[in-house]
């Protein structure tokens, strides 16, 4: 019996002390910032992880979507993850407003993970 609880004392403690690892990809940054105004539309836009995202040739799982203040898509184009960031060339929007942007991506440990932020466009005169 003593060696039994030994044991599970010892499994306690290692688990107690064994570093956790982080499970999903978190953003650090982004471009354009999110909650900015942005003066004149940007010549890409992206998105940046703490770690690198899986690219899979032949595969599209790392994806943005952005969509004008009136909800209406964008047109995304040369959508590029490289190491831990995901970038793209978007078509200027038609007027000024609330720009969403979302993404999905697969980190490196496999885990997808999906979210959005939004910044807002004012176009320069």
């Amino acid at each position: 019996m003593k060696k039994v609880i030994a044991a599970l004392a010892i499994f306690a403690m290692a688990l107690a002390t064994a570093p956790s690892a982080k499970a999903h990809a978190q953003v650090t940054s982004t471009f354009p910032k999110a909650g900015s105004v942005v003066h004149g539309w940007p010549d890409r836009i992206w998105v940046e992880f703490d770690g690198n995202l899986i690219i899979l040739s032949g595969k599209s799982v790392n994806l943005f979507t952005v969509k004008d203040s009136t909800g209406k898509n964008l047109k995304v184009s040369g959508a590029v993850a490289s190491g831990a960031r995901l970038s793209a060339v978007v078509s200027k929007p038609r007027m000024s407003g609330k720009v969403q942007v979302t993404w999905r991506v697969v980190s490196e440990d496999g885990h997808p993970v999906s979210n959005s932020y939004s910044f807002t466009y004012i176009p320069t005169k």
